[in-house]
């Protein structure tokens, strides 16, 4: 998919669109409205979960207010909603997200005016699937603007991590972006150090917006992955339902699973699953009723 902006005078109008890759064919579009301030940073898609998952900006604010609402989440490709992973507003502002076949994300944070600028390099971070929470790596050894976007990919079948870097900033001085021309192209970053090697230059500063390896994924022959919908609240001693949705990620149909529901490490409900096609998904209502000890109030 791709994410396109209409800009107003006041606000920004997000649009996400999903497309056939053979055909590029649209196959949906989800405008989000303007006054949820919605902005994407990036977009990856991570095969191993099955999952888009984003870096965006509430910039329903002004000012240096906007810049700093920055959250991690995910895209429902399905409802084409966005749902927020990160609990709180990220303090550093990611510009380049990542999936790798190791398991892990990795994102890369905006630092110096220019990629010439080696006084205030880019990092590398992983980002926690689960919470939000990020683990700085290295510095990457140049810089890379706030104003260029940029984008980063992982190979699935040698677990080499690429980024397209691109700078252009009109304020800084000439020798600035002569050397920005020199140092703009693809490069690969080493996941341990997050230092940067420079691959292939892009002569006339190429603004490369989306990186992806032609098939570098490779399904599993059985394979399951499941969302849990919970309540907004829980309240001790009051029924309460989980939705669990397994979706099918893998070659063949699936059967013989169970869903198992767990609080606090102790399960507390468990049902035996349906068989399920290729691509299709299976809800499942799991009713349980939570104890003050599961942390309920």
């Amino acid at each position: 998919g791709n994410i396109g902006g209409e800009y107003g005078s006041e606000t920004m109008e997000v649009v996400a669109r999903k497309w056939k890759i053979n055909t590029w064919e649209k196959v949906d579009e989800q405008i989000f409205p303007p006054s949820r301030g919605l902005n994407f940073t990036d977009l990856t898609y991570d095969p191993i979960e099955d999952e888009v998952y984003c870096i965006y900006s509430d910039i329903s604010g002004s000012g240096d207010d906007a810049l700093s609402n920055y959250f991690f989440g995910s895209l429902d490709l399905e409802t084409m909603t966005v749902t927020r992973i990160s609990k709180t507003a990220l303090p550093i502002e990611f510009r380049a997200l990542a999936a790798h076949p190791n398991g892990n994300l990795y994102a890369l944070a905006y630092g110096g005016r220019s990629l010439g600028d080696t006084s205030f390099p880019a990092t590398l971070y992983t980002i926690d699937k689960r919470t939000g929470e990020y683990a700085k790596i290295g510095d990457i050894g140049h810089g890379i603007p706030r104003s260029m976007m940029q984008s980063m990919v992982a190979d699935f079948r040698t677990g080499k991590l690429y980024h397209a870097g691109n700078s252009y900033n009109s304020d800084v001085e000439k020798s600035t972006r002569e050397v920005s021309v020199k140092t703009t192209g693809l490069y690969e970053i080493d996941i341990n150090t997050g230092q940067a090697t420079l691959l292939s230059k892009f002569p006339y500063r190429e603004s490369v917006v989306g990186l992806w390896i032609e098939g570098d994924i490779v399904k599993n022959n059985n394979d399951l992955r499941v969302r849990a919908q919970l309540p907004e609240q829980l309240q001790a001693n009051q029924p309460g339902t989980v939705v669990a949705k397994v979706k099918n990620i893998g070659v063949n149909e699936a059967s013989g699973y169970t869903v198992n529901l767990y609080v606090n490490d102790r399960l507390v409900k468990s049902v035996n699953g349906e068989t399920i096609a290729a691509d299709e998904t299976q809800a499942y209502q799991l009713d349980y009723t939570p104890t003050a000890g599961d942390g309920a109030t």
